[in-house]
């Protein structure tokens, strides 16, 4: 894409190239260009600015854009190249990542003379530009919270969420505060870490009966660098108990059970008035 020059001393003569690509918040990226000038001022050669804008900022007419004045868009950090030369080559802007803060629309570049005590005039090639996306790092934890009814020993399946679809993973570890948690791990007491494969990101847990159970979170190992998800908090809630049987007794030996029994709970069996039928096993569960 060749820009063209007819740079004057007020700088003013610039040109804007504006690219269509749908940048994200949250997202990185890396923007490249490969380009030349055939513009010669001595040690003076154009300058490449970028910046990101809506399709609200269509109304930003040449007229009121100045050569580098593009301080009225979202600038891309410091992206700005400066002293292209006679040879193509490819520019990797010295912030390197940037991170958008919002959704854009557009990407704009503007070509421009830097030098303003010189009279120039020639031409810029842009004749690639590479952007490279990359979605945000995210690893959550679920369930968020985990209510556990009181007694339950029922195990309880944690997983990590990798909602950027982050690659590189090397490990998870999870932490369930100490040793002294209230879980059982493949049906030992839980330590206060357990380290699984890069490929695992699910660890099942079974609550000891009575236990106080303690809050899970996880550490994920990717490229060289850790991530902390949520934790879990566990909360424990009574259990809803009901008796199971015939609100009439008119067969013979009726069976009665209880809903919902907590893990050692003990029961004792009465009926009202007393006397009025015999328990077989006025203990049983």
């Amino acid at each position: 894409m060749p820009t063209n020059y007819n740079q004057t001393l007020n700088k003013t003569n610039r040109s804007d190239f504006r690219i269509s690509y749908p940048f994200r918040a949250g997202y990185s990226y890396i923007i490249k260009f490969t380009a030349f000038s055939n513009v010669s001022s001595g040690s003076s050669y154009p300058t490449i600015g970028a910046a990101l804008f809506t399709a609200a900022g269509l109304s930003y007419t040449s007229a009121s854009c100045a050569a580098g004045d593009i301080s009225g868009f979202p600038q891309i950090g410091s992206l700005f190249i400066s002293g292209l030369n006679s040879t193509s080559t490819e520019y990797t802007p010295a912030n390197g990542t940037f991170v958008s803060p919002s959704n854009y629309d557009y990407l704009l570049l503007e070509a421009y003379m830097t030098a303003t005590s010189v009279s120039v005039s020639g031409n810029v090639y842009i004749k690639k530009i590479a952007i490279t996306e990359t979605a945000p790092v995210s690893f959550t934890l679920s369930p968020t919270s985990t209510p556990i009814t009181c007694g339950s020993t029922t195990p309880v399946t944690f997983t990590v969420n990798n909602g950027g679809s982050t690659t590189g993973i090397t490990g998870y570890t999870w932490n369930l505060g100490s040793a002294s948690n209230g879980w059982l791990y493949n049906g030992s007491a839980a330590p206060a870490t357990i380290t699984t494969g890069a490929t695992v990101n699910a660890i099942t847990l079974t609550p000891v009966c009575g236990s106080n159970l303690g809050s899970v979170s996880a550490t994920v190992a990717a490229n060289g660098v850790n991530y902390n998800t949520n934790s879990s908090t566990v909360s424990l809630t009574q259990p809803v108990l009901s008796i199971n049987g015939d609100d009439a007794i008119c067969s013979v030996s009726p069976v009665y059970s209880i809903n919902n029994l907590p893990c050692n709970a003990t029961v004792s069996w009465q009926a009202n008035p007393l006397g009025s039928v015999t328990i077989a096993c006025p203990t049983c569960p």
